[in-house]
């Protein structure tokens, strides 16, 4: 409109003043060492605005125990549980040196890395898969006949070793690992997970 006025045209602007957003309120979530690396989580999805709820501590509660369940597994949880651990265990060490991009980000998430570890083992071992193979801990439930003298063939069925319903049926703990030879197997993993 200055413009205009300069130039002495009876015309207005085409050019609308169109209301700003701003000024908004800054956001600010104070953190610790261990709610950090859970919120620079949350604000690469983005920024939680003022007044709004701030999904972090719903992340450091659920985000780890769903990543065991999908990679429950033993031996790959307890790397990450240990490389979780050493790096919680040096973090003062590590604090004060200078790392790479990586080894920074790593450092962050040091306890996000430990829970994860945590989790997949503990996932892991209701799954009984340790480095992707099955684990026989308790002894199986079923058993194919011939099986101690190799005879079985594709397509036979297990039977139970004990009566339907009686405490000898029942695996102590996680999944009997008899899934793990079965035709449905993956079937019945994905649906169980």
């Amino acid at each position: 409109e200055k413009a205009h006025a300069s130039m002495d045209m009876a015309m207005p602007s085409f050019v609308d003043h169109v209301p700003q957003p701003w000024p908004t309120a800054p956001t600010h979530f104070v953190t610790n060492k261990f709610t950090y690396g859970f919120q620079e989580f949350v604000n690469t999805y983005g920024i939680p605005r003022y007044r709004e709820a701030n999904p972090a501590l719903f992340t450091a509660a659920t985000f780890p125990f769903l990543f065991g369940v999908m990679y429950g597994d033993i031996g790959h949880g307890l790397f990450l549980f240990c490389v979780g651990a050493m790096m919680v265990w040096n973090e003062k060490k590590n604090e004060n040196s200078k790392m790479d991009e990586l080894a920074e980000g790593m450092h962050i998430g040091r306890y996000m890395l430990f829970m994860m570890g945590f989790f997949a083992i503990y996932a892991g071992m209701i799954y009984n898969d340790c480095f992707s193979l099955g684990l026989n801990l308790f002894g199986s439930r079923w058993a194919f006949y011939g099986q101690d003298s190799g005879e079985v063939e594709e397509g036979d069925v297990a039977m139970p070793t004990a009566e339907y319903g009686s405490n000898e049926s029942v695996y102590p703990f996680g999944l009997d690992p008899i899934w793990h030879v079965t035709s449905n197997e993956l079937l019945f993993f994905n649906s169980f997970k």
